[in-house]
């Protein structure tokens, strides 16, 4: 969130295919035949992501998350749990980030309660949001094609236009300038309206 805050609605669109390959204990004769999808779509350049997803609801308000970031920690924990990680594990969190003054402060409480120092140390926080909008509903969709983009370019996007940085909100938000990192596993939020919030993990599949 910069010193000319706003929130800007996007037009976009973010679709991603899921797979799953077959038991490799299977039977020969239940496996499929070669050049099967999955072969293809790795020769596509596609790679298969672990995801694991932990929705939290609560109603204080219509259209604001609590100020304190409760609610997206919660999600946060939640996700880890079911993902059986550690929070030192994820290298980059795709923030909700909508440049709200009690949305962008909450969620930077949410992530300073989920990870720790580890949040100032060595996390990545970005938002797509910053140079495409807010989808609202298709939000979530286009950020993880984002992520998707990171795990193969082994680039971060940067948040753009952070010029002047909010005091509470004091991660490392990677602005205006691209990165190049390769990542492991990474976080992506979408919390909001009527209080709803939701966190997926995506893992480089290896």
């Amino acid at each position: 969130r910069g010193a000319a805050t706003g929130h800007d609605l996007g037009d976009d669109l973010g679709t991603i295919g899921l797979g799953a390959e077959p038991p490799r204990e299977a039977a020969p004769a239940q496996r499929p035949e070669p050049r099967n999808r999955i072969e293809n779509a790795r020769e596509c350049g596609w790679k298969r992501a672990r995801e694991n997803q932990q929705i939290r609801v609560d109603t204080e308000a219509l259209n604001e998350g609590w100020p304190d970031g409760q609610g997206g920690f919660r999600s946060m924990r939640k996700a880890l749990a079911s993902a059986k990680m550690n929070a030192e594990e994820i290298d980059l969190v795709n923030a909700h980030g909508t440049s709200t003054p009690l949305g962008d402060a909450g969620e930077t409480n949410a992530m300073k309660n989920c990870f720790g120092a580890y949040a100032k140390d060595k996390l990545l926080v970005h938002s797509t949001k910053s140079m495409v909008g807010h989808g609202l509903g298709a939000a979530g969709g286009i950020e993880a094609v984002a992520l998707m983009q990171a795990f193969s370019q082994s680039i971060i996007h940067p948040t753009i236009n952070q010029f002047e940085s909010d005091p509470d909100c004091d991660l490392n938000y990677v602005p205006n300038k691209a990165i190049e990192k390769s990542v492991n596993a990474a976080m992506s939020n979408s919390f909001g309206f009527g209080g709803h919030n939701a966190t997926i993990i995506f893992k480089k599949y290896s």
